[in-house]
């Protein structure tokens, strides 16, 4: 049985969410998305499981590209390449690094670069 600070009991589920919340305040998105994943196995109709493992990747995308856009302006082309790929895997339709990343495909093709 596990409790949360409140000495109450808690469900797996919650459990799962709760160091989902955890891991994202800290940065870890892909153990914190994990933990998401667990609590939709045990329940794949979870509406909260759902919403924070969508705003978990949404986040981890927005700190990808923002990542990718610093490096970007520092002309470190191949590692912001890099950022806008890490911000695909979290949201594969992506506006602003599907844009970033072509801007930056063809910045390197104008400059003759690989």
């Amino acid at each position: 049985m596990i409790r949360n600070h409140y000495d109450e009991v808690m469900t797996p589920i919650e459990v799962h969410l709760a160091r989902a919340q955890q891991l994202t305040n800290l940065g870890h998105f892909d153990q914190a998305a994990g933990e998401c994943d667990a609590a939709l196995r045990q329940d794949s109709n979870s509406e909260r499981a759902k919403t924070m493992r969508a705003g978990i990747s949404r986040e981890a995308a927005a700190r990808h590209i923002a990542s990718a856009n610093q490096l970007f302006e520092r002309q470190q082309y191949d590692p912001a390449l890099s950022e806008c790929d890490a911000a695909l895997r979290y949201d594969p339709q992506n506006a602003d690094a599907v844009n970033l990343k072509a801007k930056i495909v063809q910045v390197k093709k104008a400059l003759g670069y690989q």
